[in-house]
């Protein structure tokens, strides 16, 4: 099973579970050592986290070049921020990273980012992660699949089943990689879940429900 979080001081283990992911603030949740590995970290990748000792306040980052906009700043520093969030979540403990936001290109960011420039951030997440000894996940970017699922250990997706695209996870199972899926529909229709589950485990993906707002007031596992 995988257990996801949104805030905590402490990693609730009241759920047996093989992973635990914390969707909140990196620097809120490292504040002391995990002890464990199975923790996996959701980590932004798009600006400046509370926490970092040179944010930029209303100034914007360009997520893959790591460009400023016209205020004027440092190349290089968004590659900079998200290496040391890294590095912080190995040096705690962790046992992977979730990066958030990688796609960018097929959404409107007021940038001018393209599939290929999107690739070449993506695996210098990749390999950042793997270079300090985590694993990393492939998170919602169905578009680039075939292209990052080398690079991958795993792939996290939400609500692949609302458009009908959950098939587009197909070359994660083929290469014996684990998909870990959210559902935030049926945590009150139990007959919609049992047969969303139904098809989720006809795809090999393990899904979990959960609220939006991921305040633990329920967890439903198709596995």
């Amino acid at each position: 099973m995988f257990r996801r979080d949104r805030a905590a001081e402490f990693i609730d283990r009241v759920v047996d579970a093989a992973r635990y992911g914390i969707a909140m603030g990196l620097h809120r949740l490292l504040r002391r050592r995990v002890e464990t590995d199975d923790i996996i970290v959701d980590i932004a990748v798009t600006d400046m986290a509370e926490g970092d000792d040179d944010a930029v306040g209303e100034d914007r980052l360009d997520p893959l070049t790591g460009e400023f906009d016209e205020a004027g700043h440092f190349r290089d520093r968004n590659r900079d921020v998200v290496f040391d969030r890294i590095a912080l979540a190995a040096s705690k403990g962790c046992g992977g990273v979730d990066p958030d936001n990688v796609d960018g290109y097929s959404n409107r960011t007021g940038f001018p980012l393209s599939y290929n420039s999107q690739l070449d951030y993506n695996r210098f997440l990749f390999d950042t992660a793997h270079d300090h000894g985590l694993a990393v996940s492939l998170k919602n970017d169905l578009g680039q699949i075939e292209d990052l699922v080398e690079y991958a250990d795993f792939a996290v997706n939400e609500s692949c089943h609302q458009w009908q695209e959950c098939h587009l996870l197909t070359p994660f199972i083929e290469a014996g990689k684990p998909v870990l899926h959210i559902d935030y529909l049926y945590g009150s229709d139990p007959q919609g879940h049992n047969i969303h589950c139904q098809h989720m485990n006809s795809l090999s993906l393990r899904s979990l429900t959960l609220p939006v707002a991921l305040d633990d007031s329920y967890r439903f596992s198709c596995n």
